[in-house]
């Protein structure tokens, strides 16, 4: 078959890697088509990598709208925004309003404006303008002329998706199209469907009964996949042993250590948002040096590869029993990466974060994983309409303040 692969940018590339791997074993042709990263800091390695490594894989930037993008975009936010309105999710809906104008942000701020948006038959009508958008000729002309089999686009549901135009060309061509979940938060605290596709592909049940329940997506056309983007920490290995890893990170071997694993930003009591939580982990390190329990335990941060704000502070003037590790923003896609992530989690005592996905890898290797979310950022747990799957899963101990991780330990 000839496959092609849409994702809104190369980053995403290494959360598919193994299944475009196993498609091209198979001696499938797969084309990607990629938008810009979003991150300087971030690279295309993997892809370069697998573009070096297998024969029948082509890769190009994505193709996009360039007349009259502006309108079409504000068409397809506005019809985003109703859905966070219909959600009813304060922080959603106040961060959807970033992808607006000053001038009509503050229109929409509006009690009134924001009642008549709730209104169905002005939804409808939006929804309609937005289905009546032409084709984007350039994408059109490009399906018809190479005819893929099938059309596959990730993540699909976030503001301004270059994805979206691949989708409405394949479906009028009647090739089969496919939403395949790119990770956790996307059905429920993201955008919509600008032209649904025939087949979702999601992690598991509960996250097809959101698909289904937030998106009217048809319950017989979602796939359960299982997530292959966890797959490689089910098979990781240590490839240092612990003094080898501590050295590397910068500190003793004989010194148990907590991983605090840093969130991509916290949603504050006034849902404004915080991108600094070194005063947590400071506050956590006065913890456990108070107690004699705890007093020889050392925590090593890992700030989110999306957030590294927190990591200056904590190299200018961070506790004694504070390490930084690694020094610069890491996301673990390529092999290097991951060893550094996976070994980070292997040899620490427990995990310790607010938010963050990461948690998933920790309980892959079966790391205690302690979510410590204190009363002024309660609107991360409450407003982040995901967070629920870490009570429904069961694998997260919950608290509200540092001395209570420190009690856990």
């Amino acid at each position: 078959m000839k496959i092609v692969l849409v994702i809104g940018n190369s980053t995403f590339y290494s959360y598919f890697d193994r299944v475009v791997r196993c498609l091209s074993d198979q001696g499938h042709e797969i084309e990607v088509f990629y938008g810009p990263a979003k991150k300087k800091s971030f690279n295309e390695k993997v892809l370069q990598n697998t573009l070096n490594e297998v024969k029948n894989l082509k890769a190009s930037p994505s193709l996009y709208r360039k007349n009259g993008s502006g309108m079409v975009d504000f068409i397809r936010e506005l019809v985003n925004y109703c859905h966070q309105l219909n959600q009813d999710n304060h922080w959603n809906i106040k961060k959807w309003g970033r992808f607006f104008s000053p001038a009509m942000r503050t229109v929409l701020e509006n009690r009134f404006v924001n009642r008549l948006l709730k209104n169905q038959t002005i939804q409808n009508i939006l929804i309609k303008l937005d289905e009546n958008v032409p084709v984007e000729k350039s994408i059109f002309c490009w399906m018809k002329e190479n005819r893929p089999d099938i059309v596959i686009a990730s993540p699909l549901l976030v503001p301004k998706a270059r994805e979206i135009e691949y989708i409405r060309a394949a479906k009028a061509l009647n090739i089969p199209t496919v939403y395949l979940l790119l990770s956790w938060d996307n059905l429920s605290t993201k955008a919509t469907f600008h032209g649904q596709p025939d087949v979702a592909m999601v992690w598991n049940r509960s996250l097809a009964s959101e698909l289904s329940l937030l998106h009217r997506f048809p319950e017989n056309n979602i796939i359960i996949t299982g997530a292959p983007r966890f797959d490689v920490w089910f098979e990781k290995k240590p490839a240092l042993d612990k003094a080898a890893f501590c050295r590397l990170a910068g500190f003793d071997k004989e010194e148990p250590y907590i991983l605090y694993l840093g969130s991509s930003f916290l949603v504050k009591k006034d849902y404004s948002k915080e991108i600094d939580e070194s005063y947590l982990i400071y506050d956590l390190a006065d913890k456990l040096a108070q107690n004699s329990k705890t007093a020889h335990y050392k925590i090593l941060v890992r700030p989110n590869p999306t957030n590294f704000w927190t990591a200056p502070s904590i190299l200018n003037g961070s506790p004694k029993n504070v390490v930084l590790y690694p020094l610069e923003p890491q996301v673990p896609d390529t092999p290097e990466n991951q060893s550094t992530f996976f070994h980070s989690l292997y040899y620490s005592s427990a995990v310790v974060g607010v938010n963050t996905t990461a948690f998933f890898e920790a309980a892959v290797l079966d790391k205690p994983c302690i979510g410590l979310c204190p009363e002024e950022y309660k609107p991360t747990r409450d407003g982040l309409a995901h967070s629920h799957h870490y009570e429904l899963y069961d694998f997260l101990e919950e608290v509200h303040a540092t001395s209570e991780v420190v009690d856990i330990l």
